[in-house]
């Protein structure tokens, strides 16, 4: 962290062993993303330097490194749930995206998004680009319509000066104060989505607004309510005053209302389990965010994470007891400023 100015996490490769790089770039990312060596590159090219600072309402990162191979796969979504977008300007190399079987190249000074709540593949070569994490209805707030961005690409003038802009943020970065943030995340969503309403590209992929908005309102409802026992798709019919057909399309690709409502659960109890300072009941825990069963319970944890809720309650308590070890290292720092952008 840095002393002073904004909340800052770097992540620098050149004092590890190289067979240790990617795995300390793995554990930074919290299970965010899975990163390897793409094939045909020697391990000894896997250097990074990476500045993350917490921007206001968004995440801002400028990173250099080598080539690498990153993926967001649907185990990572539901584990996570963040519910993100990311904006990517190369700055130096090429980017090679895959986005729902989609593939683009990414080429230096051009910009592509991508939807975190859906798979995503990429490589790069050797080179440099600077992102912002923005959360999902911030961005949507600030368009005149629900569009489909995963993949979508910026064009045009009102891009570039949004290219030109995320170059500048990065440079300043280190010299701004929290309080000079809120206004600039927001004027850099606003550019942001200027420069998406031209594309013809985002154009074609425009989704209905009313669906979109009431599928973000009934996804904010649930997190509100997890620790009803009795959260269900009626429920969700009765507040909004939908069909029951309604909410199942709308739900069906978050893999229906129940699972949904699972996914956010486990991930709340995850989120409690691994900033605990104390130990708790699991029991407790567990029925007051909704389940009925402590043995359902553990097993729907252990399905979803690949592990049990003792192992995220002993990493937390080990957390607590070891606070600068941790900050040191960075680890999982960087899935909790994630994290925070929901909240």
């Amino acid at each position: 962290m840095a002393n002073g100015g904004l909340p800052r996490l770097h992540l620098v490769s050149s004092q590890l062993p190289v067979q240790e790089r990617f795995e300390r770039w793995q554990q930074s990312l919290g299970g965010t993303f899975n990163v390897s060596v793409p094939e045909g590159a020697r391990p000894e090219e896997s250097a990074y330097d990476v500045s993350i600072w917490q921007f206001g309402s968004v995440l801002l990162s400028d990173s250099v490194f080598g080539p690498r191979s990153q993926t967001r796969t649907l185990r990572n979504a539901r584990a996570d749930q963040l519910d993100h977008y990311r904006v990517i300007l190369q700055t130096e190399g090429e980017l090679r995206l895959e986005a729902d079987g989609r593939r683009f190249k990414i080429e230096a000074g051009e910009l592509v998004l991508s939807d975190m709540s859906r798979e995503e593949r990429y490589e790069t070569t050797r080179g440099a680009n600077v992102v912002m994490f923005i959360p999902r209805e911030m961005l949507d707030e600030a368009l005149p319509r629900s569009f489909d961005l995963h993949g979508a690409q910026p064009g045009g003038a009102t891009a570039r000066m949004m290219a030109d802009h995320l170059r500048a943020l990065a440079r300043v970065a280190a010299q701004l104060q929290p309080q000079e943030t809120a206004a600039l995340a927001r004027a850099t969503v606003n550019l942001l989505a200027a420069s998406l309403v031209p594309s013809a590209q985002t154009l074609d992929h425009a989704r209905p607004t009313i669906e979109g908005n009431l599928l973000r309102q009934a996804c904010r409802y649930v997190d509100l309510h997890l620790s009803e026992p009795d959260l269900s798709a009626e429920a969700l019919c009765a507040f909004f005053k939908v069909s029951r057909s309604t909410i199942y399309r709308l739900f069906e690709p978050l893999g229906g209302v129940a699972h949904y409502v699972k996914e956010r659960r486990l991930a709340r109890i995850h989120a409690v389990l691994s900033s605990s300072t104390q130990r708790q009941y699991l029991g407790r825990i567990a029925e007051d965010h909704g389940f009925k069963s402590t043995t359902h319970f553990s097993r729907a944890f252990r399905e979803q994470y690949g592990y049990s809720p003792n192992e995220v309650r002993q990493r937390g308590l080990l957390a607590a007891s070891e606070p600068a070890a941790l900050a040191s290292a960075g680890q999982a720092a960087f899935d909790k400023w994630l994290r925070s952008l929901r909240d």
